[in-house]
């Protein structure tokens, strides 16, 4: 028994490593893509750009402070390439990591994974090629490069509180509910629209939780007939 106990420990070690060399590819997948339009494109600069670069009284402080940093450790001339690569690499860890949690939540097959990690690319290629910006928020110097990947980790604490209820999940939400208000991101939801029992893991619940994520309020809309355990209707 000892023996076969040895094995299935080598083996869950072997299926763990595994695990980590997928996730890691992901990521570096995901960061080749979004850096391609930083190559291509460079640093874009928004109209708020100049606002936020000399710190003004007005705009949002998280954004100012982020790029106050990088110009302190990098000088004028590299500080904004510095800032764009980071929120290049926080959306690939965003990306990668919505794709992992919500597969592990929903129990997801490959199909359902590359499906969500598709989502996150087909925003970025929307934004390139047919929205009238015509470029990517993570190359560009505006609160979305960066409040956009930090909404994802927020949802997914949401998430996490939703089917774990585990305090950890609730710390980072409201950490992480100040660092999207301290950027002037998406509205977040407040905590007492969250459910405090464990039930079970459906599809209908997570619609509905980043409906009210993103609407901010009661007025939502989730997927036709499945019952929704955030906002206690059946079916709507």
């Amino acid at each position: 028994s000892a023996r076969s106990t040895g094995l299935d420990s080598g083996g869950f070690i072997l299926r763990q490593q595994k695990k980590l060399i997928k996730i890691f590819i992901l990521f570096l997948v995901s960061l080749a893509f979004y850096l391609v339009w930083y190559l291509l494109d460079g640093i874009i600069l928004t109209e708020d750009a100049p606002s936020y670069i000399h710190m003004q009284s007005d705009r949002e402080p998280g954004y100012c402070l982020y790029l106050w940093l990088f110009r302190t450790v990098f000088g004028t001339e590299l500080s904004l390439h510095a800032a764009v690569v980071v929120q290049c690499m926080v959306a690939a860890l965003a990306a990668c990591a919505v794709t992992v949690q919500l597969t592990r939540f929903f129990e997801l097959n490959w199909l359902g994974s590359a499906g969500v990690l598709a989502v996150q690319y087909g925003i970025t290629l929307l934004n390139r090629f047919v929205a009238q910006r015509r470029y990517s928020y993570f190359n560009s110097i505006e609160t979305e490069g960066l409040s956009y990947s930090l909404w994802i980790f927020y949802f997914l604490c949401l998430l996490g509180i939703l089917y774990h209820s585990e305090k950890k999940d609730r710390l980072r939400s409201v950490a992480g509910g100040v660092c999207l208000h301290l950027l002037g991101g998406p509205l977040h939801l407040p905590g007492g629209y969250l459910p405090n029992v464990r039930h079970q893991r459906r599809p209908g619940d997570a619609l509905c939780l980043l409906e009210k994520q993103r609407l901010g309020t009661r007025r939502h809309l989730c997927a036709a007939g499945l019952p929704c355990g955030v906002c206690g209707d059946e079916a709507h």
